[in-house]
């Protein structure tokens, strides 16, 4: 009786550590779907931002064009006055 009695609290114990252990593992997991779920937002948000550079760059590239241009064309009048 008394070995029995002894197996059934190890078998206990064993499914006790089984269970804390699955519920730590459970636990960690939701962590982890919240912590990529922020990490998603945060690279569709860093995505928004690199687009948003990439158009103020491509922006600033076609006035510094224009700006180019308008110095040349003003040095060629100003080479063209008596």
């Amino acid at each position: 009786m008394a070995e029995s009695e002894a197996e059934l609290a190890d078998a206990q114990a064993q499914a006790d550590t089984a269970s804390a252990r699955r519920n730590e593992i459970a636990d960690e997991l939701d962590r982890l779907r919240r912590r990529i779920d922020e990490l998603e937002e945060d690279l569709a948000a860093a995505e928004r931002e690199g687009a948003h550079a990439d158009r103020a760059r491509r922006l600033a590239s076609r006035l510094a064009e224009q700006g180019r241009r308008a110095v040349e064309r003003a040095r060629e009048r100003l080479a063209q006055l008596p």
